[in-house]
């Protein structure tokens, strides 16, 4: 199988380097090439070392795609490789990223064709919400919201909710993701599916008790935490209160259900707008 490989914020020696190694990489499998453009691209290979690079890899939701190359891991990456990087760390990063993006892609096929022109819509919204995000006071608490889910159609539509009502939300469909996530910045709330990953007790009740019993984090409230259940069978309630979690809610999820679950826990909305719709 063949990936077609953006180059995105590299300054032009690093762009010349890069695209040459991908073309000696010539017919092996996984194959890589170069990409016409950013929009096009199934993998995307992003200087980490620019905040305005990750800032627009975030906006475009393009993180589960994207490889970064920089000195420190950026905190919103799920996939990184360290500089100075040799071509066997950047080889391997490539597979393991096109590995995923294959499998992601298989997922997506066995439910249907995803609709290109929502998502787009849902990036442009998450780029002005996290733009909004970063040009407040330096002090207070950003609106961002973490939501794991593994199922793409769940995952999307919390998200839209969440976005609706201001939020900058960072989806992530899989528990390292998500940890990763919860350990390297802050959040005001936290959404998270209980059954994945095959798990019997529950990735999403592991990763709230991880949360809850790690040691103080930064300035700012803690996050709230709600564990999000396709059935309602009482140890799965039980197990969640243990953990720590805010609140236990039952899929599918309607816009009044996550208001009121934020209100109880103090979670102030960014943009509460309910009462203007028809």
């Amino acid at each position: 199988m063949s990936f077609r490989v953006a180059l995105h914020g590299f300054a032009e020696t690093d762009l010349r380097a890069l695209a040459s190694f991908l073309r000696e990489l010539g017919d092996r499998l996984p194959g890589y090439r170069l990409a016409p453009d950013f929009a096009d691209a199934d993998l995307i290979l992003a200087d980490g070392d620019s905040v305005n690079v990750v800032a627009s890899i975030v906006g475009e939701a393009r993180i589960a795609t994207t490889l970064f190359l920089s000195a420190q891991r950026p905190p919103e990456s799920a996939w990184h490789v360290a500089r100075p990087t040799n071509p066997v760390q950047l080889l391997i990063g490539l597979d393991e990223l096109a590995a995923s993006v294959n499998a992601d892609a298989q997922a997506i096929a066995r439910v249907g064709v995803s609709d290109r022109h929502a998502r787009a819509k849902a990036a442009a919204r998450r780029a002005r919400l996290a733009a909004s995000a970063n040009a407040t006071d330096a002090f207070a608490f950003p609106p961002d919201v973490l939501v794991l889910d593994q199922h793409d159609h769940a995952r999307d539509h919390l998200c839209a909710i969440l976005e609706h009502f201001g939020f900058c939300t960072y989806p992530a469909r899989n528990s390292a993701q998500a940890l990763w996530l919860l350990e390297t910045r802050p959040f005001r709330a936290a959404f998270l599916d209980i059954a994945l990953d095959g798990s019997d007790e529950g990735v999403g009740v592991e990763l709230c008790r991880r949360v809850k019993n790690r040691p103080p984090a930064p300035p700012g409230p803690a996050p709230a935490l709600f564990i999000v259940s396709g059935n309602a069978q009482p140890a799965d309630r039980v197990l969640a209160r243990l953990a720590g979690c805010d609140a236990f809610m039952l899929k599918p999820l309607g816009r009044g259900d996550v208001a009121r679950a934020l209100e109880a826990c103090t979670v102030a909305m960014p943009s509460d707008d309910r009462r203007r719709q028809p």
